[in-house]
C-alpha cells in the first residue's frame, strides 16, 4: 500500500452500532476507519488526500443543515476525487438521491450493502462478512462438484434469451452496437474507450446485452445479480443501474443506451442517439 489513503475510510455518524460494526470490519480487513460526529463541521482541507472513501450518515443531520453539509462534501468529491457514500432513510429522504455526485446510497441492511460496495471498489482479499451461511453452502457445493451460483444465474435468465446468453458468453469478445464486450478481462468498451466497469456493473451490462430485444424485468435482473441473496430488492437494483448509467450515458438522468420501459423493465438500446447521427451526416456532407 503506497499511502494511507489506500486503506482509510472516514465515517461521519453518531450511530454507535454502525461505528462499532465498521470498526470491527476494518480490523478484519486491514482498513483504517476514522470517525467523526455529524455535528462537527468538515472542511475540504481536513480530508484532502487522506481517505479512500467517506461515508456520511445523512439520517443524523437536521433537514435545514443537510444541503449545506452536502455542498461541502460535493466540493471534496470534486476537488479530491474521494467517493462519497450516504446512509439515508429511503422513506423520508428520497430527494437526497437527486445528488448525482454521491457514489453510493446505503440503507438497511447497511453493513451488508457496504460490504458489497467495498468488495467492488477496494482491491483487497476481504474477510468473510455476515453472510456465512451462503459461503458455507458455496464451499460444500464446490467440494461436491456443484456450482450453485452458476445454476442460480442460469435459472434467472429465462425464455428465448437463454440461447443468446449462451452464444455470447462463450465467445471471448463480441460487439453490440458501439459497445465491445470482452469476457476474459470483464471489460466493456464504448468506441474503444474502456468504461472501467466493476464486476457487478459488468454483470448487469452483459445481461442487458445478452438479448437486446428482450425487456428484462426488475426481478429478472435482481435474480441474476444476487442469485443467493433473498434480501436484495429494487433499491439495490436502482443503485447499480444508476452507477452503470453514470459510466455509459452522457446524461444518466436522460439515458439513451440503457432505457427504462415504465412498469415493465429495462433493455439495451443500441441505436445511436439522433444528435450523433446528425453529426455523422453533416461530416459526410462536408467531405
Amino acid at each position: 500500500m503506497e499511502t494511507s489513503k489506500n486503506n482509510s475510510i472516514l465515517l461521519i455518524s453518531n450511530d454507535n452500532f454502525i461505528i462499532g460494526m465498521l470498526n470491527g470490519y476494518g480490523l478484519a480487513n486491514q482498513l483504517t476507519v476514522s470517525t467523526k460526529p455529524t455535528e462537527e463541521q468538515i472542511s475540504p482541507d481536513e480530508v484532502e488526500n487522506s481517505y479512500k472513501l467517506i461515508i456520511v450518515d445523512i439520517r443524523d443531520l437536521e433537514k435545514k443543515s443537510t444541503k449545506a453539509y452536502l455542498k461541502v462534501l460535493e466540493k471534496i468529491n470534486k476537488d479530491s476525487k474521494i467517493p462519497i457514500c450516504a446512509i439515508f432513510n429511503h422513506a423520508d429522504q428520497q430527494d437526497i438521491q437527486e445528488e448525482s455526485w454521491i457514489d453510493f446510497y446505503l440503507e438497511d441492511p447497511i453493513m451488508e450493502k457496504l460490504d458489497g460496495y467495498l468488495r467492488e471498489h477496494f482491491s483487497y482479499n476481504f474477510h468473510p462478512f455476515p453472510d456465512r451461511r451462503n459461503n458455507d453452502r458455496r464451499n460444500r457445493d464446490r467440494r461436491n462438484g456443484n456450482n450453485h451460483e452458476d445454476h442460480a444465474e442460469a435459472s434467472s435468465v429465462t425464455g428465448s434469451q437463454k440461447l443468446n446468453v449462451s452464444r455470447k458468453t462463450h465467445r471471448d469478445h463480441y460487439k453490440t452496437g458501439p459497445f465491445t464486450v470482452n469476457i476474459s478481462s470483464q471489460a466493456v468498451y464504448f468506441k474503444e474507450k474502456n468504461l472501467n466497469l466493476t464486476r457487478k456493473e459488468f454483470k448487469l451490462f452483459t445481461l442487458l446485452a445478452a438479448d437486446i430485444d428482450h425487456i428484462f424485468t426488475p426481478q429478472e435482473i435482481i435474480n441474476h445479480l444476487w442469485p443467493e441473496n433473498n434480501r436484495a430488492n429494487k433499491s439495490d437494483l436502482y443503485q447499480y443501474m444508476h452507477l452503470l448509467r453514470k459510466k455509459v450515458e452522457v446524461d444518466p438522468y436522460s439515458p439513451h443506451w440503457i432505457i427504462t420501459l415504465k412498469g415493465i423493465g429495462y433493455r439495451l438500446n443500441i441505436k445511436p442517439p439522433i444528435e450523433s447521427i446528425n453529426t455523422e451526416r453533416q461530416s459526410i456532407r462536408s467531405v
